[in-house]
């Protein structure tokens, strides 16, 4: 059975987290730091077991961008997109999402690349 504990930033448990960071050689090589975990619009919690603490998850509020094109306007589409996005971002601030996440098709992958969106590798679990 596993318990979770909202933790803020003067909590104790803060330590802990901050040691653990430490220790991660991936999150380190991110760049990751105490600060980070501590963001604005960043929860924290602490999942335990009957061992005690376990793991630190951290959750943000993210806007998730699904997009349909009309297909018979790919030059009006890229010659838009640069617009389209700061107008995502702009959304995202408005709702105080701290990124905007997406699942773009290979052709249109390549042409946010080029606009300055970074790629990552993640898994989705639905609610």
């Amino acid at each position: 059975m596993i318990t979770s504990k909202r933790v803020r930033r003067t909590d104790q448990e803060a330590a802990l987290v901050a040691d653990w960071l430490a220790k991660d050689e991936t999150h380190q090589a991110l760049g990751l730091t105490i600060d980070d975990v501590f963001a604005p619009n960043t929860l924290l919690d602490l999942i335990s077991d009957e061992k005690g603490p376990l793991i630190a998850v951290r959750t943000h509020l993210a806007l998730r961008a699904a997009m349909q094109f009309r297909p018979e306007s790919r030059i009006r589409i890229v010659k838009a997109m640069p617009d389209v996005l700061k107008w995502l971002q702009q959304e995202a601030k408005d709702t105080d999402c701290t990124e905007i996440i997406g699942r773009p098709a290979p052709k249109v992958e390549n042409l946010l690349g080029r606009l300055g969106c970074q790629s990552f590798t993640g898994q989705v679990l639905g609610v």
